[in-house]
């Protein structure tokens, strides 16, 4: 669909169709049809357990590949509390993906994983605790602890000078 020439009605059904199938049927659109605009102005959609609530089109069909596996758009907060039943798993599996990523240098212990952008408390042996953002510390390119960080560069920068 060309959304340049595709009218609103279109682009509110086309909406509807990848949301369906993104959210697996979970949610009831029959709002959005009426109150659809674009995809930043707010639409009413439907949660079966806890009713209406409003949010973005773009927000609610946005997908991104997280290294934990791909993240669904947003769907109702108040189920979000509900999915955290399975915070323990999600915990787990953010720690495998960390030691993937760092091997055995940090400790998890404190770590309680929430989302992808809510800080967690890493454990370093060698400077205490420090806190990062999940996504972070396990993107490509992470440092990991700061302080550990500068050590490593000014090491580096001693041995450049003193050859």
């Amino acid at each position: 669909m060309d959304y340049r020439t595709a009218t609103r009605e279109e682009r509110a059904a086309e909406f509807i169709d990848f949301a369906t199938k993104l959210h697996k049927g979970r949610y009831d659109y029959a709002h959005v049809e009426r109150s659809y605009v674009n995809g930043d102005t707010k639409v009413t959609i439907i949660c079966p357990d806890h009713g209406p609530f409003e949010q973005t089109p773009r927000e609610h069909r946005r997908v991104r590949e997280t290294p934990w596996g791909p993240q669904r758009g947003q769907g109702c907060r108040d189920c979000k509390g509900f999915r955290n039943a399975n915070q323990e798993l999600r915990t787990q599996r953010f720690i495998q993906c960390a030691t993937n990523r760092h091997g055995d240098k940090y400790d998890y212990a404190k770590v309680v994983f929430i989302d992808q952008k809510t800080y967690v408390t890493v454990i370093c042996p060698l400077h205490g605790d420090f806190q990062e953002r999940p996504d972070n510390h396990v993107a490509e390119g992470s440092v990991g602890c700061k302080d550990c960080h500068r050590l490593a560069r000014r090491a580096g920068r001693s041995k450049t000078k003193r050859k």
